[in-house]
């Protein structure tokens, strides 16, 4: 199945599409897990499994709730970080930039860049020919990563991880 992913047009055919893929995989002996971005997804998966007689035997799950349970059986102690603490600290962090600036839509890029992957995301050892301070990689680019890095460590005073990272540390990636 791994080499036949899913492909759909819109929200209910992936439902119905990841709804049959999970019924071929429990009759094949798994215990598959949907895993969808929110509730509200969640419910709705929900719903239309039991109305294709498939409630049972699927798990759906978010994929937040699903980092949060292995992290808590796995993990090494700390305790996720959550949205809204994760703004706060990147405001924080924007208040005191100098390039960057402390603008809405800066602290919402921030926000996402530690969330969906922290200072790998603009580290240019990992970009070819982008080295900081060149043309490449520009002084902003600089300061975000210093940003970045600045978050790491508020979250490892806190005793706190970003689920992205808790799962990679689950997968031993």
């Amino acid at each position: 199945m791994a080499d036949n992913p899913i492909r759909a047009n819109n929200r209910t055919e992936a439902i119905a599409t990841a709804i049959e893929r999970a019924a071929q995989a429990r009759a094949a002996g798994g215990r598959p897990i949907i895993v969808v971005p929110n509730a509200q997804t969640m419910l709705l998966v929900e719903k239309n499994a039991a109305q294709r007689g498939q409630a049972f035997g699927v798990a759906v799950d978010t994929w937040a709730h699903l980092v949060g349970g292995w992290w808590e059986l796995f993990g090494d102690g700390r305790t996720l970080i959550e949205d809204g603490e994760r703004r706060v600290l990147c405001l924080k962090l924007l208040q005191e930039a100098k390039l960057v600036g402390n603008q809405p839509g800066f602290a919402e890029m921030l926000t996402r860049l530690v969330r969906n992957g922290g200072p790998q995301v603009l580290d240019p050892e990992r970009t070819p020919g982008a080295a900081e301070g060149t043309p490449e990689f520009p002084a902003v680019y600089a300061e975000l990563l210093d940003l970045m890095r600045r978050y790491e460590e508020l979250l490892r005073e806190r005793g706190k991880i970003e689920p992205a990272t808790a799962a990679q540390a689950i997968l031993g990636q």
